[in-house]
């Protein structure tokens, strides 16, 4: 971020230049003197389109990577649960009491809610209504397991055999989706860097 903030340095620089001899030119009078205003004003249009394109990768890029580093770390949390089988043991069903009542609440207000609940994706439309998607499923696995007090094990087992389990699974597989469409657009987004880089810019 800090490169894009010294590139976005330098595209000010530039075009404050390109008004400087915009404004030169102005109080030339030569017959040259409109067409090479037309040409600057034109370059001037086009590195302010270029700049905020750079803008929108630079944001495109955090959000991407915010999935990409918090995404693994919640699935590893979220893989004690895949063990658990749809009729779980006595020590299982207390772990579920626990642990899974934690992972729901940290997921939702807690040590992943800054990912899933947040952070923006306003600059990535497919995400943004996938993690819409992530939301609306973790709070109804949420509202279900509410409806079972803590401290009765036996009870969640019940839930946890006829849909909870279930609802857990989809629910990783949309956050494993979520995942893979992020790192595919942080690789096309640096892929158009590169190119960027390698071209300079080129007015259109």
């Amino acid at each position: 971020m800090d490169d894009f903030a010294s590139l976005l340095a330098i595209g000010k620089t530039i075009f404050e230049t390109i008004k400087t001899a915009k404004d030169v030119f102005k109080t030339e009078s030569s017959p040259e003197s409109p067409q090479i205003e037309s040409s600057l004003d034109k370059l001037a249009d086009d590195f302010v389109a270029y700049q905020k394109r750079m803008e929108l990768l630079a944001t495109q890029l955090y959000q991407c990577e915010s999935l990409t580093r918090f995404i693994p770390m919640w699935l590893v949390y979220h893989d004690k649960f895949d063990r658990i089988s749809p009729t779980p043991t006595i020590e299982e069903a207390k772990l579920l009491d626990t642990d899974l009542r934690w992972f729901i609440h940290s997921s939702i207000t807690d040590q992943f809610s800054s990912v899933f609940f947040r952070t923006s994706y306003d600059q990535l439309p497919v995400i943004e209504r996938m993690i819409d998607n992530f939301r609306n499923r973790i709070k109804d696995i949420d509202r279900d397991v509410s409806t079972v007090s803590f401290g009765q094990p036996q009870m969640l087992t019940i839930l946890w055999g006829a849909s909870l389990k279930g609802d857990l699974f989809r629910l990783r597989r949309d956050a494993m989706e979520i995942e893979r469409t992020a790192n595919e657009t942080f690789e096309n987004v640096i892929n158009e860097l590169r190119q960027a880089a390698a071209n300079g810019f080129v007015a259109g």
